[in-house]
């Protein structure tokens, strides 16, 4: 059998393009990933100790209140960045507030407050002595 010069062409042409034709119509699934970037964080974490149990802390803009634990502690978690003051009270004990407290995206405002009980006053040391 003799091939003509169109049909030689016709065949190699085939040829040439069947692999694209199997990938293009192949039962293969195709996994895209598409990654999406996590955003930064726009809120910190405002924790603190303040030593009595059941003190009420009240965080303002906002008035948020928050109950400390058995242990004295609190935390407020995903605070808008920004400054804030907090307000501590317990019964028999002197009401603190502590202004200019900053909240930092993504990070820890640690904060301690030292309450004092109702007419006591405060212990104040001299710290040239030494304790025998």
């Amino acid at each position: 059998m003799r091939w003509n010069p169109a049909s030689l062409r016709l065949l190699l042409g085939v040829l040439l393009l069947l692999p694209f034709f199997v990938l293009a119509c192949g039962n293969e699934e195709k996994v895209v990933e598409r990654i999406v970037p996590t955003p930064h964080p726009t809120t910190g974490l405002i924790e603190g100790d303040v030593g009595v149990p059941g003190a009420s802390v009240t965080l303002n803009p906002g008035g948020l209140q928050a109950t400390t634990d058995s242990q004295g502690k609190f935390s407020y978690q995903d605070v808008d960045v920004g400054a804030y003051s907090l307000t501590v009270a317990a019964t028999g004990y002197n009401t603190v507030t502590r202004s200019n407290v900053i909240v930092v995206r993504g990070g820890t405002t640690n904060l301690v407050f030292a309450l004092l009980a109702v007419g006591a006053a405060p212990v104040i040391r001299d710290s040239s002595m030494s304790e025998s």
